[in-house]
């Protein structure tokens, strides 16, 4: 999936939201140990080192980045979806990626709750 850099926030939500979806049972892209990416940092650590990294002190409204990840996820995929329906996906994996729709956008419900 290609992200257009709007805004580094969003970039950095897109790379931490894609191992949120692995923990969160969503995908089967990483290796998870203890609902954990092997090998990679926390959250909280990669954002920390964003911002050093950046000057930033922290990162205002970080939840909704997130948020706004999950649905576009849904939304692209929602797209895969009908192409799979109507027969013109070019990918075999296109009906399973369909399914992720209503879980992702449920993902970012969530979020949004827990706000």
């Amino acid at each position: 999936v290609e992200v257009p850099v709007l805004d580094a926030r969003a970039t950095r939500a897109f790379a931490v939201a894609r191992y949120i979806v692995v923990v969160a049972g969503q995908s089967d892209g990483l290796a998870v140990d203890a609902g954990k990416p092997i090998g990679l940092p926390s959250d909280e650590d990669y954002i920390a080192r964003y911002c050093e990294r950046t000057g930033r002190a922290h990162i205002e409204h970080w939840n909704f980045y997130l948020v706004f990840c999950f649905f576009r996820l849904a939304a692209i995929l929602q797209g895969v979806k009908k192409r799979a329906l109507i027969g013109t996906a070019s990918s075999a994996e296109a009906e399973a990626r369909g399914a992720m729709v209503e879980p992702l956008a449920e993902l970012g419900l969530r979020y949004i709750e827990a706000a």
